[in-house]
């Protein structure tokens, strides 16, 4: 079962709220969703074509989760109201349930090479 969790990447994916400004599509946000929309069809197409993901996909997708749970963390900070803790906490959540997915992927892939 080798795509098991990318559910919760699909779902951060969506999360993103769509604004077409000149400075929005100039900004890392714009980029940031470039970059998941890459990563979704990289992995829709190993899903259909049935080649794996390998390390260095994983380990290119922890960056990119980290930079998510900084993202995420000054969205909570910066947008959410405090009677707001829980869509708050949901949305940090993804991005650390995402990040700790490939890092249990890196860790299976290393202990299985015996």
């Amino acid at each position: 079962p080798k795509m098991i969790g990318s559910e919760t990447f699909i779902i951060v994916a969506f999360m993103c709220k769509e604004k077409s400004t000149p400075e929005l599509r100039a900004s890392s946000t714009c980029w940031a969703k470039k970059a998941t929309r890459a990563c979704l069809l990289i992995i829709v197409a190993s899903m259909i074509f049935g080649f794996t993901l390998g390390t260095l996909f994983s380990g290119a997708m922890i960056l990119f989760a980290s930079g998510y749970i900084l993202y995420d963390t000054s969205n909570v900070l910066h947008h959410y109201r405090p009677q707001q803790y829980v869509a708050a906490a949901l949305a940090l959540f993804a991005s650390v349930a995402t990040m700790f997915f490939y890092v249990l992927r890196i860790v299976m892939a290393f202990a299985g090479e015996d």
